[in-house]
């Protein structure tokens, strides 16, 4: 998922208040979507980075075979 550029500062991000606001906003995004979510928790950046990069590493796989290509 691609987020609209918002500015929060890499210390911030610790305060509760902070992330107040980022669940805020993932259940604003979505209801506007006409879904729903849930948002749990917010979990440290350092969980997210291999998750990304293999998100990241699958997209570059299906991307050099082709998106219409069959599996």
């Amino acid at each position: 998922m691609s987020l609209p550029a918002i500015s929060f500062r890499r210390n911030s991000i610790a305060s509760s208040k902070s992330h107040s606001a980022l669940r805020r906003f993932f259940q604003d995004y979505k209801q506007l979507e006409g879904k729903a979510v849930e948002v749990d928790e917010i979990r440290p950046s350092a969980e997210a980075h291999p998750i990304i990069l293999d998100a990241l590493h699958r997209y570059s796989d299906q991307r050099r075979k082709g998106f219409n290509a069959k599996h």
